[in-house]
């Protein structure tokens, strides 16, 4: 209450008591109430991100959903470990926060905080690759092995989800030491073109990709190192062995002038460095005398060449199946058919009855080069003959033989065998395995199934040594052990043939056993134990 005796003054000094003790009375509630809200600032809330992902570039604005904002000042936006300053919008409440620039490629906490100190609860953000750029690659050269070693310069380059450097369409990791610089391995490139001019473009995440620039792989060409065999006739097959050999449709080898399709084969050994292999069929020479050698090539497409090896041609010895008819008037030329394979269509193949004049012999059109056909010559008696034929224009390299008949017209076409092939023997071992170059190797043949007589042959390689050495080349012991005496090599030069027996001068042969032409500097290193 208000005291009466004061009078006017008196209630003029108790109101401005009470004025003044309402005036402390909210200073101090003041001074308090922000002493407790700075000793317990607000915690923001943060809900979500729009856009909740960005380009590593930044310079786009996110907005911040939420709670708990502050009315006043500005926010600290923190996406991982870098910031930027943002502003609230009024009209919507919510936090607008500008993206800053990251050198980092994916996930990233984001927080707000409206003092500097007290963050809200963290909420991912994803930073993606945007649009890297690219202005150079050095070098931009490679070899199709790979293993080069390339820097790229450009822009907006960054770690995270495996950055990588595309070649084509093959990709490799990258290493990225700024966001303007990174580093990269060529890969191993498979192709059958000399150059390859490939695209090359740099990506942050595998999915955007930077402009491209030109890229240039060379493929080395073929560097053929050994060919087996180095000799051979039409339809034989070569391997050829070496480096830069790539699995290719369009494989071909080069003959001289003549090209032929090849197959390229994987080798039998995963640790051969020469992993593929090519193998090619010997083609028809347009006159293979006198063992012409030639240069042999290979090439994945057809156009690029490797280095050249030589192969020697030989003439390939003629192996008859059949002969019809059987037999012909001994006054009357009769053509017969005959069939086999090994013919060369030249003027070098003869037909040889017996030891008459040999005569021409023509490959029969579409028979695949197994038939010929030629004339028998006149007689003037009854006889059987031996059938064969050669390629060889000196008449020394002859095929197995066929009996054929002479006989009176009445009897013709009355087919009957001359002489009843005998059973082949069976061959089980030679002793010594190898012979001299220059010939004359006496061997030893076991086996069984020997039988004796004029007809008994031996054959090294399908060259008959009864024409290289007729006197002393087969000596029969008993049914189980012949010898035999080994002619020169017909190459003049040592290689790994095969050995035959007949028992029925060529009609029917044994089979085959290993058997080496060496020179006799090399004696030592054979042995045959």
């Amino acid at each position: 209450g208000i005291n009466a005796e004061y009078g006017t003054f008196g209630l003029r000094m108790r109101v401005n008591q009470l004025v003044w003790g309402a005036f402390v009375n909210s200073a101090c509630l003041l001074l308090f109430c922000s002493f407790i809200w700075a000793q317990a600032p607000i915690r923001p809330t943060v809900t979500s991100l729009i856009p909740n992902s960005g380009p590593i570039s930044g310079g786009i604005t996110i907005t911040v959903v939420g709670g708990n904002f502050s009315t006043f000042g500005t926010f600290n936006c923190r996406f991982g470990t870098f910031q930027s300053t943002g502003n609230l919008d009024r009209t919507t409440s919510r936090v607008l926060c500008p993206l800053p620039r990251s050198s980092f490629l994916g996930t990233v906490p984001f927080s707000l905080s409206s003092d500097g100190f007290t963050y809200s609860n963290p909420i991912p953000f994803v930073y993606n690759g945007g649009l890297p750029s690219i202005i150079r690659v050095q070098p931009n050269v490679s070899v199709a092995s790979g293993g080069v070693l390339v820097t790229v310069y450009g822009s907006n380059f960054a770690l995270g989800f495996g950055p990588k450097c595309y070649f084509g369409d093959q990709a490799v990791t990258a290493s990225i030491f700024t966001s303007q610089t990174a580093t990269c391995v060529t890969p191993v490139y498979n192709s059958t073109a000399r150059l390859l001019n490939v695209s090359f473009t740099f990506s942050n995440d595998g999915v955007v990709r930077s402009n491209p620039l030109g890229f240039l792989i060379e493929v080395p060409l073929p560097q053929l190192r050994t060919i087996s065999p180095g000799v051979g006739s039409l339809g034989s097959v070569i391997t050829l062995s070496g480096t830069q050999i790539t699995p290719s449709s369009r494989a071909v080898c080069k003959f001289g002038n003549a090209i032929v399709s090849g197959v390229v084969i994987s080798s039998v050994s995963p640790l051969d460095p020469e992993a593929y292999r090519v193998q090619c069929p010997v083609p028809l020479l347009n006159s293979p005398r006198n063992r012409p050698i030639v240069e042999v090539r290979f090439s994945a497409d057809g156009m690029n060449f490797s280095n050249a090896l030589t192969f020697t041609y030989i003439d390939p010895v003629p192996q008859l199946t059949s002969v019809d008819p059987k037999n012909a008037d001994f006054k009357v030329p009769t053509q017969v058919t005959i069939k086999g394979y090994g013919f060369v269509n030249s003027s070098s193949l003869k037909c040889l009855f017996g030891e008459y004049e040999p005569t021409p012999a023509t490959v029969l059109v579409n028979s695949s080069g197994r038939t010929i056909v030629c004339t028998s010559p006149y007689t003037g008696y009854q006889l059987d003959v031996r059938l064969r034929v050669t390629n060889d224009p000196n008449l020394l390299v002859k095929s197995n033989s066929l009996i054929f008949s002479f006989q009176r017209s009445e009897l013709v076409n009355l087919s009957r065998p001359a002489v009843r092939p005998e059973i082949p023997p069976v061959l089980r071992d030679v002793l010594p395995k190898y012979g001299a170059v220059r010939g004359g190797t006496k061997v030893t043949i076991f086996g069984s199934g020997f039988v004796a007589g004029r007809d008994i042959q031996c054959s090294f390689g399908n060259y008959l040594a009864s024409v290289e050495l007729p006197a002393k080349v087969v000596v029969f012991k008993n049914s189980t052990q012949v010898f035999c005496v080994a002619p020169p090599s017909p190459l003049a030069q040592p290689f790994l043939t095969q050995l035959w027996v007949s028992n029925d001068g060529g009609f029917t042969w044994s089979n085959p056993l290993p058997f080496r032409y060496i020179r006799e500097t090399d004696w030592i290193q054979y042995d045959d134990k």
